[in-house]
C-alpha cells in the first residue's frame, strides 16, 4: 500500500476514533488485554492501529472468553505483525492500567527480546503500519501512553 493511502486510512481511524469514543470507553471499561513489548537491542517493534490517535503503540489487544494472558498475547502479535513466537518467548513484565484520552483499561505487558529484528508484514484491516525503531529516537508525542510507560520501564534497567 502506498503512502498516501496510509495516510489517508489512518487519518479516517483517527476521525472515527473521536466519534466512537463514547462506545470505546464503555467496550473497554471491563476488558482485560495485553500488550506485548518487542525489543532487539534498542530497537522495538510498534504499530499504528487503523482505529486509535494516530501514535505510535505496541502490538496487542483484547482477550478472549477464558482466553489465557499469555495465549492472547500471542495471538494478537500473530494477528497484527505476522510473527508466530512461541508461547515460553512471553516474559509476563507486569499488570498495569492504562489510560489513553480517558480510555481506562488493565492489560498484561509481555516482553518477547529478539537477537535481530525480525522480518514482520502488518494484517491491513487492522494495522496501518509497523516497523521496528530506535527508541532513542522516538519522541513521547508520538507514542500511546502505554507503549511511553513500557519503553521507560524496560530501557531505564
Amino acid at each position: 500500500m502506498n503512502r498516501l493511502m496510509i495516510r489517508w486510512q489512518q487519518k479516517c481511524g483517527v476521525a472515527l476514533y473521536w466519534l466512537t469514543w463514547p462506545g470505546l470507553w464503555l467496550y473497554l471499561y471491563s476488558s482485560q488485554r495485553t500488550r506485548v513489548l518487542v525489543v532487539c537491542g534498542q530497537q522495538v517493534l510498534l504499530v499504528k492501529t487503523w482505529l486509535g490517535d494516530g501514535k505510535w503503540s505496541l502490538p496487542g489487544g483484547g482477550l478472549h472468553k477464558r482466553e489465557d494472558s499469555r495465549q492472547g498475547a500471542r495471538r494478537e502479535l500473530l494477528e497484527e505483525t505476522s510473527l508466530d513466537m512461541p508461547v515460553d518467548s512471553f516474559k509476563l513484565v507486569d499488570h498495569r492500567q492504562a489510560n489513553n484520552h480517558g480510555l481506562v483499561f488493565a492489560y498484561d505487558l509481555f516482553v518477547i527480546e529478539a537477537v535481530t529484528p525480525l522480518p514482520v508484514r502488518r494484517q491491513p484491516f487492522e494495522i496501518v503500519d509497523l516497523g521496528w525503531y530506535d527508541y532513542r529516537q522516538l519522541t513521547d508525542e508520538q507514542l500511546a501512553p502505554d507503549a511511553r510507560a513500557a519503553l521507560r520501564t524496560w530501557f531505564k534497567k
